[in-house]
């Protein structure tokens, strides 16, 4: 039986709950753990899969994911040391390209929109008694959008905080650019600075950013991820 192709779709878990032809990629969860990077930075050309391999390592390594999407997939038969992390830490997933825009308004707004729906996806952590009234405070001003701009400097770092007072686990951090304008470029780093910073919360905690390639010859691919 032919499996459909995934024509638009960027998610992993749809990939699997809808059978559609997948390429198992899934050893580059075992490379980007053996590298033991604090920071990972991958870059691709544009449609070449950077939010769907975000996405497969967060519903990999994400708390509550369900192990049966990976059922047949390489990783499984990868080792212990390797399935053992499935389902057992906090992440933060954030994907860029709707901050793509013509304007740095626009840009921040949709980077706040973006960080906003992240902070209500760990609105769980807010019954925690570990967090202090200010934390929990300036924890739903982030939701809620009700901060100034300046305010969202240390934004990821104060959740990755946030989660570790909570939960006591490591948080991985990951992180999808979408463009390379100067807008979208400055706007998101100035917004987003003090993110690599929050790896610091503990020392195993890891950040995979995955990018636009730069301005010029295309990057041998890493094997692991296929093109």
């Amino acid at each position: 039986m032919n499996k459909p192709l995934p024509i638009g779709i960027e998610f992993f878990e749809e990939f699997k709950r809808n059978d559609y032809y997948y390429v198992d990629k899934t050893l580059f969860i075992k490379e980007l753990i053996d590298k033991k990077g604090k920071v990972n930075l991958f870059t691709r050309p544009r449609r070449f899969g950077k939010t769907l391999t975000l996405d497969m390592l967060r519903c990999f390594f994400e708390e509550g994911s369900d192990p049966a999407l990976f059922s047949g997939l390489k990783i499984m038969n990868a080792g212990e040391k390797y399935t053992s992390m499935n389902g057992k830490y906090p992440v933060i997933f954030l994907t860029l390209k709707s901050a793509k825009t013509g304007n740095e308004k626009s840009a921040f707004e949709a980077i706040r929109n973006t960080l906003a729906r992240e902070f209500d996806r760990h609105s769980g952590i807010l019954k925690s008694d570990a967090l202090s009234s200010e934390d929990a405070s300036y924890f739903i001003k982030y939701r809620d959008r009700k901060l100034e701009p300046e305010q969202y400097t240390d934004s990821l770092k104060f959740l990755c905080e946030c989660i570790k007072k909570a939960t006591g686990k490591n948080t991985d951090l990951m992180k999808c650019a979408a463009g390379t304008t100067d807008i979208f470029s400055e706007t998101a780093m100035s917004t987003i600075h003090g993110a690599s910073s929050c790896t610091s919360v503990t020392t195993s905690a890891r950040t995979a950013i995955i990018s636009p390639c730069p301005t010029g010859p295309t990057p041998a691919p890493i094997p692991s991820c296929g093109t």
